[in-house]
């Protein structure tokens, strides 16, 4: 993912923006703590999130998107991302503290988020396994689509891997 600043507004960052022009939209994100980057017309001034449309609209300049368009594309690449550091998270504290130490609150807490930001993507912790495994899953099905190995083979792997690397 690529977090886009108010600079891709000046009028001097031509080169910025034909860089952004090679960013997938899928991860195109807009920063909102950059307190020195305020975009035009505020340049120079402490940055605030109320001008958060400001960046969007020069992001939409380069996508040839609407306002509209950009802003639901940034929010879902954000909860993407979102989503999948809470996976992340929760399934190194899955490995390092087994089922009793994966909890919501302690996912919270581990993710520096409000308990309420959990549970706006989980209904509970259950919901949050399930989704997990259906991750896993996609994962395992995807290695053994792209190869010619045995399944036995990409199992193995796929566990030895997870276990020792779960990002």
């Amino acid at each position: 993912y690529v977090s886009f600043s108010g600079i891709v507004s000046f009028k001097n960052a031509q080169d910025l923006r034909d860089v952004a022009k090679q960013v997938p939209l899928d991860r195109v994100l807009i920063e909102t703590d950059s307190p020195y980057l305020a975009p035009m017309p505020y340049r120079g001034k402490s940055n605030e999130p109320k001008y958060v449309p400001y960046v969007a609209k020069a992001l939409c300049d380069v996508y040839d998107k609407s306002i509209e368009e950009m802003a639901y594309i940034t929010k879902q690449n954000f909860e993407n991302l979102l989503n999948l550091k809470i996976f992340q998270v929760a399934e190194q504290l899955l490995l390092e503290n087994g089922e009793a130490g994966m909890t919501l609150d302690a996912l919270a807490a581990e993710l520096d988020l409000a308990k309420g930001t959990l549970y706006k993507h989980f209904q509970s912790k259950d919901e949050l396994y399930m989704l997990l495994i259906i991750r896993n899953e996609r994962m395992l099905l995807e290695m053994i689509q792209d190869s010619d190995k045995a399944f036995p083979e990409h199992l193995a792997f796929f566990m030895l891997h997870h276990l020792h690397h779960p990002e």
